[in-house]
């Protein structure tokens, strides 16, 4: 679900950029090595697998519904006029690099 994310902050930091999916990525993942080592050690530490499940699940939602980029949505430029959908837009399109 979160592949173009981490593709996409591992490319941001390889380029010496902290970008917002660096930030996701580097939170869920330090989360989910924390819930890890509480989960297999005696270091009587919380497991929280559940809150990386919803970081993977409101980033999957946002990814599919949010609009980053205002090129893709029509209100979001002044002085563009929406355009009359077809039934090409009504198909749905494959979430492969964040649905882009």
């Amino acid at each position: 679900a979160c592949g173009p994310r981490i593709r996409g902050a591992l490319v941001a930091l390889a380029e010496g950029r902290i970008t917002n999916d660096a930030a996701f990525v580097g939170g869920v993942t330090a989360l989910f090595g924390y819930s890890t080592l509480a989960a297999f050690t005696g270091f009587e530490g919380t497991v929280h697998y559940d809150l990386v499940a919803y970081a993977v699940v409101a980033v999957t939602l946002w990814t599919h519904f949010g609009v980053d980029d205002p090129a893709v949505d029509p209100t979001a430029g002044e002085g563009s006029t929406p355009e009359t959908a077809n039934d090409a837009d009504e198909e749905p399109i494959a979430l492969t690099n964040g649905g882009r």
